[in-house]
């Protein structure tokens, strides 16, 4: 019984104040080790009510903490008898108790449990002065355990501001059933397989490379609008819907979706298979590797990352649930432009750098061997062209070597053409526009996931009234039906119809150019993304340039061309907009710039170029535009 005082009386305040600072992320507080967390929920809040109940649920917080690390002293140190385990929790709570947190920690953005777990110990050395060689290795496991704990409850606790702060704290379940789900997932990630591991600290590394990936993965940020934090950033895992997709290499037959032999280049057997839409599920259950090209903001990377946390987590249900026990590895290529591509050995500090020392020796390759492995590697179009012979070499290197890891490669179509790994028993398919049913699930599942992130219950409520309104707008609106057909789109929609509070544009082309901007001008930029390869034009150039070629289009009653001539069409304006000095821009590469960047212009090889027919600041298109 000694222990589990201890634990409950020393261990789970110390662990309770740490969540609430981080919670609370107060510079004022953030050197005060005096201060227990009622002192903290006093400074923030008059409302006495809010006050007790707050201290009763972070004394519940922290019982509900400790009761997880339980099972660290009863099953992973038999060796230790209770005397020496109470000694242990006393000096975990002694370091919390003397952890000084710097403010630079305090307001980090994505804290890492590791980056924790190095200061705190770092802070007080001396507690394991005199600890034996097995305590200390019990004290370091549960110091890393309790920090996971930390940063994972206190990063994914409500967002409050000053007024909501009491409102939260007098909702009595609320906190608790927060951090209860919390501990169930940490607690289902870490469910071992001895079978798979014979070393502790191989199973314990998984775990935390888990968590990893889900707290760096597991949100979209809308780049690209002058919008609030409020409506720019929101859950992956609560936003995302089940995209379709369309293959040369996949038909559906009564239902039963079916793999077969890429085709041959006959054109009318091309479309005719292309027909066959399906979910993007049933491809990820039966092909091992998988191209999917998908035009700029059809879902490629999200559909990526969702990926990546659902295996992370072992959240898969029903067809895909056999993924639970893949470990996901997710490469942005944009990363690699001026850099050597990743070796296996690397891919662990890509979405988890602060941990990826720590990796087992040989672990990744153990997991590559078994089959265990999912590489998700995203945008083979934002390498420059140049180089992307060399990303399918190594690719090709890659799935030669690890023929039983899984893989997903993504890119828009204008950068491959889609047998680009066809060779490579690759199935190639390509993300589809979202119909209305899409359409309606979408905007239901953004407004929940931006409600997640509130707590005042009027702008809940008014934040179901928009979803409810946007849907019908949408169906009235042919402007906005036309404009929803992808998620990005669609996110932006509802962005800023709740930021513009129902007010969205009247005027189309007003409500096109927010798009268009978004697309042309903003979204690489603010992504990192580096567009050197391409012509630099402004902003006001971009937009000469595609309302010259979508008049052009409107003028002769066309919605598609050969390349050559949309080629041509730009070339009749472009030498009025380039400045002296700038007579190297092609109009080859403009056109280039617009295909492989906007999604505004789409190009299909070999067969037609398509852009609108609508003249104004944009260039969407009123159909899907399907080859000839």
């Amino acid at each position: 019984m000694a222990l589990i005082e201890t634990l409950i009386t020393e261990v789970a305040p110390q662990i309770a104040k740490s969540i609430l600072r981080f919670w609370l992320k107060d510079i004022e507080w953030s050197e005060d080790i005096t201060s227990g967390f009622a002192d903290l929920i006093h400074s923030k809040t008059k409302d006495i009510l809010a006050r007790k109940r707050g201290e009763r649920q972070f004394e519940e917080i922290g019982e509900k903490v400790v009761e997880a690390l339980v099972p660290i002293f009863q099953s992973e140190n038999r060796n230790l008898d209770e005397d020496s385990q109470t000694v242990v929790a006393l000096a975990v709570a002694e370091t919390f108790r003397k952890a000084r947190i710097d403010v630079d920690l305090l307001v980090t953005q994505n804290l890492d449990p590791s980056t924790l777990l190095k200061h705190i110990i770092a802070s007080f050395p001396a507690a394991t002065q005199y600890l034996s060689d097995a305590e200390t290795s019990l004290y370091k496991r549960v110091m890393s355990e309790s920090c996971i704990y930390i940063v994972d409850i206190s990063s994914q606790l409500p967002n409050f501001t000053e007024r909501t702060f009491a409102e939260i704290l007098s909702r009595e379940a609320l906190l608790i059933s927060i951090v209860k789900e919390i501990l169930e997932e940490i607690r289902r990630i870490g469910d071992r397989n001895y079978a798979v591991y014979s070393k502790m600290e191989e199973s314990q590394f998984e775990k935390e490379y888990r968590l990893a990936v889900a707290r760096n993965l597991d949100h979209l940020e809308l780049f690209g609008l002058d919008i609030s934090s409020a409506n720019r950033r929101y859950q992956l895992s609560v936003a995302y819907i089940t995209l379709a997709i369309r293959a040369s290499n996949i038909s559906s037959t009564s239902g039963n979706t079916k793999l077969k032999r890429p085709l041959s280049k006959d054109k009318s057997q091309w479309k005719e298979n292309r027909l066959s839409t399906i979910p993007v599920d049933s491809v990820l259950m039966q092909a091992k590797r998988i191209l999917i090209r998908g035009l700029a903001g059809s879902g490629k990377t999200t559909l990526l990352q969702w990926v990546a946390v659902k295996a992370a987590t072992k959240g898969f249900t029903e067809q895909l649930s056999s993924w639970n026990e893949i470990v996901p590895f997710f490469i942005k290529l944009r990363q690699f432009v001026n850099s050597e591509l990743p070796s296996p050995s690397d891919f662990p500090g890509l979405v988890a750098p602060a941990i990826a020392e720590s990796a087992p020796q040989s672990w990744v390759q153990a997991l590559f061997r078994s089959g265990r492995a999912i590489v998700l590697v995203d945008g083979v179009d934002e390498v420059p062209e140049g180089q992307r012979v060399r990303v399918r070499d190594w690719l090709i290197d890659l799935v030669g070597t690890y023929k039983q890891t899984r893989f997903v490669v993504t890119s828009r179509p204008s950068a491959i053409d889609e047998d680009w790994l066809t060779t490579e028993d690759f199935v190639s398919v390509e993300l589809q526009p979202m119909v209305m049913k899409d359409v309606d699930k979408f905007v239901n599942h953004w407004h929940v996931a931006v409600q997640n992130e509130l707590q005042d219950k009027a702008e809940q409520n008014e934040l179901a009234r928009y979803s409810i309104s946007l849907k019908a707008d949408i169906r009235r609106n042919r402007s906005l039906r036309n404009l929803a057909t992808n998620p990005l789109l669609c996110a932006m929609l509802c962005a800023l119809y709740r930021e513009r509070r129902r007010q969205l544009p009247s005027d189309r082309i007003e409500l096109y150019q927010a798009g268009y901007e978004m697309l042309v001008e903003r979204r690489d930029r603010e992504r990192g993304i580096v567009v050197h390869t391409y012509p630099s034009l402004s902003y006001r150039q971009k937009l000469v340039l595609l309302r010259h070629l979508a008049y052009w289009l409107l003028e002769n009653g066309w919605t598609s061309v050969k390349y050559a001539k949309a080629e041509a069409c730009i070339d009749t304006k472009l030498p009025h907009l380039l400045q002296s000095g700038s007579a190297d821009i092609g109009a080859g590469d403009v056109l280039r710039l617009f295909v492989d960047r906007s999604g505004l212009i789409r190009d299909y090889p070999d067969l037609c170029y398509t852009a609108s027919t609508y003249y104004g600041g944009a260039a969407w298109s009123d159909e899907r535009i399907r080859p000839w």
